[in-house]
């Protein structure tokens, strides 16, 4: 079972030669459906807790467009992390970096910010380890 959500997962999120890789959130999606029995989901947290899908010190992508580093994962829902802001929607770096908990919801709900993929350092020239 471990060997199976290990293969799909690197699956979904690879680039291949027909498709794009997905971001973490749409396969989180797909493999977290509650009313498929493909993944036994009790097993599928424990691996992505055990594996680390946004670690500590990792750049990351919001749904608002905004990038992050990740400073704490939370303790039970590895897909939600607290990040420390770093860039705005609009690409330009925030004056004064802020901590934002993506396991917050909103008056509606709704969770406002939710991380959709890795970012390469190198792609903005910041090293991760100096900004946390």
């Amino acid at each position: 079972m471990i060997v199976s959500i290990a293969d799909v997962l690197d699956a979904l999120r690879s680039t291949r030669p027909y498709r794009e890789g997905l971001a973490s959130d749409r396969a989180k999606a797909i493999m977290g459906k509650k009313e498929d029995p493909s993944f036994n989901q009790q097993l599928l947290k424990r691996f992505v807790n055990l594996m680390g899908l946004f670690p500590v010190g990792n750049l990351v992508r919001l749904n608002t467009e905004e990038v992050a580093i990740v400073t704490a994962e939370h303790p039970s829902d590895p897909f939600r992390p607290q990040v420390k802001i770093l860039y705005d929607s609009r690409g330009e770096r925030v004056e004064v970096p802020f901590l934002a908990n993506t396991w917050k919801r909103n008056d509606c709900s709704k969770y406002p910010r939710a991380v959709v993929e890795g970012v390469d350092p190198a792609t903005l020239g910041v090293d991760p380890l100096t900004l946390l």
